[in-house]
C-alpha cells in the first residue's frame, strides 16, 4: 500500500504537496511554508531567524554562547536572532524606520546603531568598543569595503559570516578573504519565505571561535 501511495504521488507530480503535509517534510520542519504565507523570515514556532540558508543557521546554532560579542552590518532577524544567544550584538543600520522596528526585538545588553550610510565608517568608529568575536556582513551597500574597514575589530580568533555569498562577486569576495588568511566554508540551500537557493559563507581561520 505504501509502495503504491508513493507511485501516485510521483506519478501525478504531487511532491510539493508531500513537502507540506509530510510530517518528516524538511521545510515544514523550518517552518517555511509559515514564512512564505506570512511574508516573515520566522521558523516554525513563529520566531525571528537570520535570513541565512538554513543549513548554515543548523551548523551555527549550537556553537554560539553567552561569551561572544557580534558586529554586524544590517540588522533584521539575525540581530534578534543573535541577541538571545550571545553576549551582546552592535547592528549598523541605515535604514532608521527598520533599525527602531528592530530595536524593540532585541535583548537590552545588543544595540543597533543608525548611521547615514553604512560604508560612512566616522559616523559609527568612535560607537564601536573592544573586539568581537563575530563580524557579520548582511547589509546591501558596498560590502567589501564595509568588511575591509571592520576586520580590525575581530578577535584573533574572530569569524566572518557573510550572507549571499553566490553573486558575481563571489571570486572577489574569496579572494580578499584569503589574502587575510581566512579559509572559507559555504553553505548553499533554502532560505525562510524565498523559493530560489541561496549561499551563506562562514570565514575563518585555523584557530577560531567556533572550533572548526
Amino acid at each position: 500500500m505504501k509502495r503504491f501511495l508513493w507511485f501516485l504521488i510521483r506519478a501525478f507530480h504531487l511532491g510539493a504537496l508531500m513537502l507540506l503535509v509530510h510530517p518528516k517534510s524538511a521545510l515544514k520542519k523550518y517552518g517555511w511554508f509559515k514564512s512564505f504565507h506570512l511574508k516573515k523570515v520566522i521558523n516554525k514556532n513563529g520566531d525571528a531567524i537570520p535570513w541565512w540558508t538554513y543549513s548554515f543557521i543548523d551548523f551555527i546554532s549550537d556553537r554560539l554562547n553567552s561569551e561572544m560579542r557580534v558586529l554586524e552590518f544590517g540588522c533584521g532577524g539575525s540581530t534578534i536572532y543573535l541577541s538571545s544567544r550571545v553576549k551582546e550584538v552592535v547592528s549598523i543600520e541605515d535604514y532608521q524606520e527598520w533599525a527602531e522596528k528592530t530595536s524593540k526585538l532585541i535583548g537590552s545588553g545588543s544595540k543597533i546603531i543608525v548611521v547615514s550610510a553604512i560604508e560612512k565608517y566616522f559616523e559609527y568608529q568612535n560607537m564601536i568598543e573592544g573586539n568581537f568575536d563575530i563580524l557579520v556582513i548582511d547589509n546591501l551597500g558596498d560590502r567589501m569595503k564595509c568588511v575591509g574597514l571592520n576586520l580590525k575589530y575581530l578577535n584573533d580568533s574572530g569569524v566572518v559570516i557573510w550572507d549571499n555569498t553566490d553573486g558575481t562577486d563571489w571570486c572577489i569576495i574569496k579572494n580578499y578573504m584569503a589574502s587575510y588568511g581566512f579559509k572559507d566554508l559555504s553553505f548553499s540551500g533554502m532560505t525562510a519565505q524565498e523559493l530560489a537557493s541561496s549561499r551563506t559563507t562562514l570565514f575563518y581561520k585555523e584557530k577560531n571561535c567556533l572550533n572548526i
